[in-house]
């Protein structure tokens, strides 16, 4: 057994404190490596940049000789040493589910940013000892034992360490039970005292556990009891959190929210990351794409399969809040057509499909790197989160169709679940079953709804053309337009198309506008412009962030513009010839006029 210890003790430098003890077997070296990345989140990262102070000693506390072989690995000559320790500080402020943060206040620990591990070893299991400051006790899906007055971490091995977040520090904690498994809601939060005494923040809480309860009731009547005795929420509420975020693990989750949740858009974040992670726990965590199992953590695994593993899984965290009752079909519809209207809005929807977009996730670090070249992934890239949750969407409604309601998507997962993971012995020494390929999911479409449903799914999945929703929405009794409900006597918006890309509009700013896009075979990219150009005025009248909208508006398709603008420096004028293009966003409602049989069919879908 590995012997790990946390310091937390010293909280203002931000370092968390480790060791590593471990017998050497005979070895004549051990190697130490520390993750490139980290599961759930597909990028590389390169955790070792954060290592500092390493060293290593024998039992008589005898230094020993450590050289780097790789980027992400050191080399530790034993020496003869039957044991020997290793010690090392690594740096973490980040709250994320990702990196980690030790700070006054608390730790948040997510294990691939903090923990290295022993080359050869992963195996092994874990004893982990954490000193924290007084009045701190942690928070995670890790067994406690009891040893001899000090109070250690039990983990199978290396994998299930870091696939299990730890809070420490002193949160608010709430827990229900269901079917024999308890809940724990674990809430860290970094707001002021005012608030974090207050009665809207206290209500908002019991609202969050009750909501939690019947949304989780809600995955388990659909696809059955977990297989853990205990699941942990480990919140972080922290206004000034760079991002919100989630991450799944096996038994546990953290969500990070960096608002109030007293405000309810903040709140609808909260409870929408709560159910797609724990969505995660049949998908992904266990039935998971064959790539993503036993990991290799120094490259990438790359994969064409995450718009089923994470697109899915966005469909899912929306379904299960509305079929749990937690979200009206109003808030439901809402969170859809923003699905649709994010795929709607990327141009690279044109160039790469969902197969791509998976695979090339590993490529979008770099482009966000502040010392990376400017990229032109804006309008080639197009997310599989959001195509993936249209995707799930409409392959839902055509299952549906196909089986006269006898099958749907729900019946998908429980076979991969069932087919690639529970059925399965297991291979590894973490977990369970090869994973699915893309073949086995096609078998299992097939197989539910014939080979119409297949071939479905292969233009999904294979297609750059634009998705048709209105019918496949109409036999539900949903309809799908463009744009806001007008009010009477209102005139029909200008589909005024132009191809300049902004960001949304500041009520009272006066600042003038950067074109954050320009979008491929636009009016705007034929006259010349580009992103990063700073539009000053349309017409020779000046145009800021209140007001460009609004100018644009007057404007119609046909119309001749002259837009003034600066590109670094340089001031320069661009004529557009602008042209008619619905780009109004989607928006979703309620058909009044639905027939007996599509309500019955939407009343199943959304589990009325």
């Amino acid at each position: 057994m590995l012997q790990y210890s946390l310091d937390l003790t010293r909280p203002s430098t931000h370092l968390f404190g480790v060791s590593i003890t471990a017998q050497t077997n005979g070895a004549k070296h051990l190697d130490l490596e520390f993750p490139a990345w980290s599961p759930g989140r597909y990028y590389i990262y390169d955790f070792a940049r954060n290592v500092q102070d390493l060293r290593a000693t024998n039992a008589a506390g005898d230094e020993l000789r450590i050289e780097r072989m790789e980027k992400g690995r050191w080399r530790i000559q034993t020496s003869g040493a039957g044991e020997l320790t290793i010690h090392y500080r690594m740096f973490g402020d980040t709250l994320s589910g990702t990196f980690s943060q030790l700070d006054d206040r608390h730790a948040a620990i997510n294990g691939a940013s903090v923990f290295g591990y022993i080359v050869g070893r992963k195996e092994e299991a874990i004893e982990l000892e954490i000193a924290a400051p007084a009045g701190w006790k942690a928070y995670s899906s890790l067994k406690p034992r009891r040893r001899a007055r000090r109070n250690l971490l039990v983990v199978a091995n290396y994998d299930t360490l870091i696939d299990s977040p730890i809070e420490v520090g002193t949160p608010t904690v709430r827990k229900f039970t269901i079917e024999g498994i308890t809940y724990w809601i674990v809430i860290d939060n970094a707001s002021s005292q005012t608030t974090r005494t207050s009665r809207q923040l206290a209500e908002r809480i019991d609202q969050f556990v009750a909501d939690t309860q019947q949304t989780v009731a809600a995955h388990v009547s659909t696809f059955g009891k977990p297989e853990f005795d205990a699941y942990w929420f480990l919140v972080n509420l922290d206004p000034y959190a760079p991002n919100g975020d989630g991450m799944e693990h096996l038994a546990s989750t953290r969500l990070v929210i960096n608002g109030h949740i007293t405000e309810r858009d903040n709140y609808n974040d909260l409870v929408g990351v709560m159910s797609h992670e724990f969505f995660h726990i049949w998908n992904v965590k266990r039935m998971r794409p064959a790539e993503l199992g036993p990991f290799d953590y120094t490259r990438e695994q790359h994969t064409t399969l995450l718009w089923l593993a994470e697109g899915f899984t966005q469909y899912y965290g929306h379904l299960m809040l509305r079929r749990a009752g937690v979200w009206d079909s109003r808030q439901f519809f809402k969170e859809l057509a923003a699905e649709i209207n994010r795929v709607d809005r990327s141009p690279g929807r044109f160039h790469r499909n969902l197969r791509e977009s998976s695979f090339d996730t590993w490529l979008m670090a770099g482009a966000r790197s502040p010392m990376a070249s400017v990229s032109n992934f804006r309008n080639t890239y197009v997310n599989y989160y959001f195509k993936g949750a249209v995707a799930a969407l409409l392959l839902d409604l055509e299952l549906r169709q196909l089986t006269r309601d006898r099958y749907s998507l729900d019946d998908l997962i429980r076979k991969l679940y069932q087919q690639t993971y529970a059925e399965q012995p297991t291979e590894s020494y973490f977990l369970r079953g090869n994973g699915y390929t893309e073949r086995d999911v096609r078998d299992a479409v097939r197989s539910i709804a014939g080979v119409e449903a297949e071939l479905y799914l292969l233009w999904l999945i294979d297609s750059r053309e634009e998705l048709e929703y209105a019918e496949p929405l109409g036999r539900v009794g949903v309809n799908i337009k463009r744009g806001r409900e007008p009010k009477p006597g209102e005139p029909e918006p200008s589909k005024l198309f132009t191809g300049m890309v902004m960001p949304e509009r500041k009520h009272g700013s006066h600042e003038f506008v950067g074109l954050t896009n320009v979008l491929p075979n636009s009016p705007a990219e034929i006259a010349g412009l580009s992103a990063g150009d700073t539009v000053i005025a349309i017409d020779g009248e000046r145009v800021d962030a209140d007001t460009l909208t609004p100018v644009l508006e007057l404007k119609r398709p046909g119309d001749t513009l002259e837009i003034t603008a600066f590109r670094g420096a340089r001031l320069r004028t661009f004529t557009i010839r602008t042209t008619e293009q619905d780009t109004r966003p989607f928006r979703m409602e309620l058909n009044k006029e639905a027939t007996a049989a599509q309500k019955k069919s939407r009343k199943k879908w959304m589990g009325e």
